[in-house]
């Protein structure tokens, strides 16, 4: 769909990572230049303290400009950690938006900890506040007790006065269960169709090549996995990519095992690339944690689009739908069950490359990005009133 009547709208989204890079962001404002909105992003950069910069970012359909706030913060650090830096950037927004509101359609908040303060900004404008949950912050955050009653008590307030709220699945249905949204969408968090001109791996027998791409954090069996993979250097060889504070332990086991490779912080094309020359792809979430069971991983869809079997955690978002459409394998959350997944996996691994485009039809059908950019470009056309034409 290309934008008529809307060219000189602008959009305002907020982000408190740096968006460099940012997926689900990147997707998502992609498809609103397509639609002729123009697009602007306030950010948060974590590594040091500067002004607020002005940056640009070149997507397929248009480029938008990017601010961003230098605050120094721990990457992951945890709530505790990060409060003085938090309240400094949610101060950031607010002088941001009071001082431009008039220049936006639309405030595009994602997670709590940009909405809160783009609330209290917009309720007395004409501005449009769209609020997207990446992760329920008071499940996905270290909240301290004394707090987290109070954090899902304003949370609930923003959502229930966003004109428009987006989850990431259905099954966050649940976790937001007591609120209730004015306008609600589900947009997954599906990557764009890329095609490869082949699978790189279907004709080879050699050892099984498993790639894991993401955030280098507790909580997603990373040591495990190293652990595994460094002691079967027969089997198994692991492609492992992204940044935060398991990253020195990553270089330290790339540096001693050969089958084991990493490739530091990737562009999302790299991403892709990587997991498309592997076997299977991990996406191993701590079941414990409350909100890794209404988590939607990238890698699920990915795997879908890729056609590649998944190894997943029981309890966790997603794991039931690997294990309907057999997928992959869902394992307890511990080394033993990973050393069993991962042999299964590659005892069968005939099976799963057979299932290939039954993985891509599935994709296409139900998850596409395509899917979830009509979503999104309607729920924009119900919030401030802008005519498309097909």
């Amino acid at each position: 769909m290309v934008g008529t009547s809307n060219s000189n709208k602008r959009i305002l989204f907020l982000r408190s990572n740096p968006v460099n890079p940012d997926p689900r962001v990147e997707k998502e404002v992609d498809t609103l230049l397509n639609e002729g909105y123009k697009v602007d992003i306030l950010c948060w950069d974590r590594e040091a303290d500067y002004q607020t910069q002005k940056d640009s970012l070149k997507l397929e359909h248009g480029q938008c400009c990017v601010f961003r706030v230098g605050i120094k913060a721990s990457f992951s650090g945890g709530f505790k950690k990060n409060i003085k830096p938090l309240l400094s950037f949610q101060q950031q927004i607010t002088t941001f938006i009071k001082k431009n509101h008039s220049k936006y359609v639309a405030v595009h908040a994602c997670d709590f900890d940009t909405a809160f303060a783009a609330y209290r900004a917009t309720r007395r404008t004409s501005t449009k506040l769209v609020y997207d949950i990446f992760d329920y912050y008071a499940d996905a955050f270290s909240v301290p007790k004394s707090l987290r009653k109070l954090v899902i008590s304003l949370d609930t307030h923003v959502i229930n006065h966003a004109d428009g709220v987006i989850i990431c699945s259905e099954q966050r249905r649940e976790q937001i269960s007591s609120a209730h949204p004015q306008k609600l969408t589900v947009i997954h968090n599906a990557p764009p169709v890329v095609l490869f001109d082949y699978d790189p791996r279907e004709n080879e027998v050699q050892r099984l090549r498993i790639a894991y791409v993401g955030v280098l954090s507790e909580g997603r069996m990373i040591p495990e996995l190293l652990e595994v993979i460094s002691q079967n250097e027969q089997c198994y060889e692991l492609h492992i990519a992204g940044f935060g504070i398991l990253e020195p332990l990553v270089k330290q086991y790339a540096e001693k095992f050969r089958n084991i490779i990493f490739y530091g912080k990737t562009e999302y094309a790299k991403t892709l690339e990587i997991e498309n020359r592997a076997d299977v792809l991990i996406a191993l979430y701590d079941p414990a944690i409350a909100n890794h069971k209404y988590a939607a991983p990238n890698k699920f869809y990915e795997s879908l689009m890729l056609g590649k079997p998944m190894v997943m955690c029981k309890g966790t978002g997603m794991a039931d739908l690997v294990k309907d459409y057999g997928i992959g394998v869902c394992i307890d959350y511990s080394k033993k069950s990973l050393v069993d997944g991962l042999s299964h996996i590659n005892e069968h691994i005939p099976e799963y490359r057979s299932r290939s485009q039954y993985e891509k039809e599935l994709f296409k059908n139900n998850y596409s990005w395509e899917i979830m950019s009509e979503r999104l470009t309607n729920l924009y056309f119900i919030l401030v009133g802008e005519v498309t034409v097909h």
